[in-house]
Parts: structure tokens; C-alpha cells; sequence
């Protein structure tokens, strides 16, 4: 079985960080508007990674405004290599698939790179099966939700809730959250959620069908399309949440263009779960 070493993924953390800190102006800062311009001349996880990692970065900061400093983006690492990847390796001999499967997103996506770099297989969790899981990743294939950062759809399962409501959803899928978001001991209280419209997923797919953008927002249109087919063949009583941080005003409400928020479209499924899709939008 594929093992990926420590040092091989501390040294791609090291490399997307000199993706940022080269994107910095004169005055050696690095914003969203220098970034992107830096995003350009990159490729496939290398670029998702960049991307993800300067996020992971400014939420690190107590007063996150997409602005890095070489600074920031040191510590970032440190805490990175130790908490999001070193802390995972618990027998100290490379890491394994079961480790892997434990990580952050952005911790598998340095996982990834650093196989692609060695020129192996990524020791990657297994993609989820199931009649449903199968559904839904046939239907999210090359499907797109459109964002600064595009996210594809992925299949989430879990308990039966008693009652199905947004509260029940995030805490049901808090692991999951707790990933997606790079919070490594779990602990979710700078975040919170909102219940979206039921006909989200609709309304996606009928939003990107409008004739005046161009074919990439059309193909994801029907990509949607798909996945609300499935949802409607397969889910009851579906609920729409959208998670991310608080407001710093309003601690009871979500923060508005604070980076990375997720969008869980959950309902009961046919063996008696929580099921559905999971995707990200990045907004700043």
C-alpha cells in the first residue's frame, strides 16, 4: 500500500506558500486581487491547493480581509505541517490511506500534490458507495458550483436525525464541516449556519441556463439539473443550509464575503439517512 512521507507533503506546503508570497505587490502583501493574477499561471491540485491555502491563511487571521503578509504566510505553514498533516502520522512511518481519510480537505489536497509530484498514487480515501452515492457522483460529473473558487457537488451520508431541520443537519454533519473548514480539533464556534430555499438546487440550474453567460455556466446547468433530478427521485423532506463564520457584530448570523461557506442539500433517503450533497462557495 501506497505511504506518503511527511517531508514530501511539508515540501509541496512550502511550495504553494511561495506560490503566495511570490503573488505579493512591492509592498510585500499578498491580496485576493494579487492572487488571482498568480493563479493564472498554475495548474490542476497545485492550483486548488494555492488557492485554498491563502484562504486557510487569512482565516487564521484575527481580522480576516484577504491581505497576507510573509509573516502570516510562515506561521500558516508551521501550524499547517504540524496540525493538518504531522499530527495525522500516527505510527511515524508515512501516511496511509486511514490517515489520509482523517485529514482537513486542505490536508488531503497536499497529500495529492505530493503524490502527483513523486509521480504515485495518492494514498486518498476510497469514493463513497451505494446506489445513492453512485447517483449523485454520475450526476455532479463535471459539474460545477461557480464561485471564486469553483466546487464540485460530493455525496454526504450520515444518522437519521429525529426531525430534519438546519440545526440537526449541521450537527450531523459537523465532522464533515469541520474539514471542509480546516478545523482541526473539531471546534466549530466560530461558525454557524442559515437555512437556504428548498429550491436551491433548482434554482442553480436555472440560473446558469440564462442565455447571456457563456457554455461553462450552460454545462453546469445541467449538471445541477441532474442533481436535482436525483434529489427528487431519492430524498425527502429537504433542507438547504449554507455554513460559515459568524458576523462579528451579530454572532447569532453569518458573516458576509468571509471566504469559504458550504452548502449542505440534505434529506431523509430511501434506508432511512441523512443523505445528499455537499459543495463549496467562496465569497470576498
Amino acid at each position: 500500500m501506497t505511504r506518503i512521507a511527511k517531508a514530501d507533503v511539508h515540501a509541496v506546503l512550502d511550495r504553494v506558500a511561495k506560490n503566495i508570497t511570490d503573488a505579493a505587490a512591492p509592498d510585500g502583501v499578498t491580496s485576493r486581487k494579487d492572487l488571482e493574477s498568480k493563479l493564472k499561471s498554475l495548474t490542476g491540485t497545485e492550483k486548488v491547493l494555492t488557492d485554498r491555502f491563502f484562504r486557510f491563511i487569512d482565516h487564521r487571521d484575527q481580522k480576516p480581509g484577504a491581505r497576507i503578509t510573509a509573516a502570516d504566510v510562515t506561521r500558516a505553514v508551521d501550524f499547517a505541517k504540524e496540525k493538518l498533516i504531522t499530527a495525522y502520522d500516527l505510527n511515524r512511518n508515512g501516511l496511509s490511506a486511514s490517515e489520509v481519510a482523517k485529514m482537513s480537505v486542505t490536508g488531503q489536497l497536499a497529500v495529492k500534490l505530493a503524490a502527483e509530484t513523486k509521480g504515485v498514487d495518492a494514498p486518498l480515501p476510497a469514493p463513497k458507495s451505494g446506489a445513492l452515492a453512485q447517483a449523485v457522483a454520475a450526476a455532479a460529473r463535471n459539474t460545477y458550483f461557480v464561485s471564486e473558487g469553483d466546487s464540485q457537488p460530493t455525496f454526504v451520508e450520515g444518522k437519521l436525525p429525529a426531525q430534519i431541520d438546519g440545526a440537526s443537519v449541521y450537527a450531523t454533519f459537523k465532522d464533515a464541516l469541520a474539514a471542509s473548514f480546516d478545523v482541526h480539533d473539531g471546534n466549530l464556534s466560530a461558525f454557524t449556519f442559515e437555512v437556504e430555499s428548498k429550491t436551491f438546487i433548482a434554482d442553480t440550474a436555472k440560473e446558469y441556463s440564462d442565455p447571456t453567460l457563456d457554455s461553462y455556466y450552460h454545462k453546469n446547468a445541467k449538471g445541477f439539473a441532474r442533481l436535482q433530478k436525483v434529489i427528487d427521485e431519492n430524498l425527502t423532506d429537504v433542507t438547504v443550509i449554507r455554513v460559515g463564520p459568524r458576523d462579528d457584530k451579530k454572532p447569532n448570523e453569518l458573516a458576509t464575503d468571509q471566504g469559504a461557506y458550504q452548502y449542505l442539500v440534505v434529506g431523509k433517503s430511501k434506508d432511512g439517512k441523512l443523505a445528499g450533497i455537499m459543495f463549496e462557495s467562496v465569497e470576498t
